[in-house]
This record gives C-alpha cells, sequence and structure tokens, in this order.
C-alpha cells in the first residue's frame, strides 16, 4: 500500500474463516498514521472486509516510513506490509 505525503488513501482486505469453529482475534496497526476499521475479528461472520486508510496529512513532505497491519488469532497469525 503507498500513499503520498500529506493525503489519505482507502485500501481493504478480506478475512474469512475457512475451516470449522469460530475464528477469533485482533487487528493492529503498528503506526498512528495506518487506520483500520475494526480492531477485532467478528466471530459471527465467516467473510468480512476490513477498511484501511493511510493517513499521512500532516507528516513531514518527503517524509518515509513503513508498518504493517497485524492480525492474530486462534487460526493463525498474519502481517501485512504498509
Amino acid at each position: 500500500m503507498r500513499c503520498s505525503s500529506d493525503s489519505s488513501s482507502r485500501h481493504s482486505f478480506g478475512l474469512s474463516n475457512e475451516g470449522g469453529g469460530t475464528l477469533q482475534g485482533t487487528i493492529a496497526a503498528s503506526k498512528k498514521w495506518i487506520k483500520v476499521s475494526q480492531k477485532g475479528i467478528d466471530p459471527s461472520r465467516h467473510r468480512q472486509v476490513v477498511d484501511v486508510v493511510l493517513d499521512t496529512r500532516g507528516l513531514p513532505e518527503g517524509y518515509r516510513d513503513s508498518g504493517w497491519i497485524d492480525i492474530s488469532s486462534n487460526g493463525g497469525h498474519a502481517r501485512i506490509r504498509v
């Protein structure tokens, strides 16, 4: 995911529970400028879309950074590099 300085851009990713049982867990961003639409996995839904906003407004011109979104669940762990 990329975003130029002093702007914001919207992205999304999907989560799905392919196995049996209930999927539970957390979703966390490593930086303040990475904003996720939910902090946890909704255990009542087998498929869900998580919206992400990269909000670089207020960061200095030419600022370079990277971060990640961590998904930790009873079904495993994933990290999305931003």
